[in-house]
């Protein structure tokens, strides 16, 4: 969790973004762009998806084009 951008941990702290999918998901898009994570992780939070779409959101962050 440490390797997360700091406003993404206070969404899992707050509850307001799943542990599970931060740790499955948003970790490794972390790595990759911590600022894609920071800005995906403010719009999704507290609309309480589940690991399973935010997933979902990752895989089309990931395989999507640039634009």
């Amino acid at each position: 969790m440490e390797q997360l951008p700091a406003s993404v941990q206070e969404h899992v702290r707050q509850g307001a973004i799943g542990a599970h999918a931060a740790m499955k998901h948003l970790l490794p898009m972390a790595r990759a762009n911590g600022e894609a994570c920071a800005v995906l992780c403010a719009a999704i939070a507290g609309h309480k998806l589940s690991t399973q779409e935010v997933g979902q959101l990752y895989t089309a962050w990931r395989e999507g084009p640039a634009a």
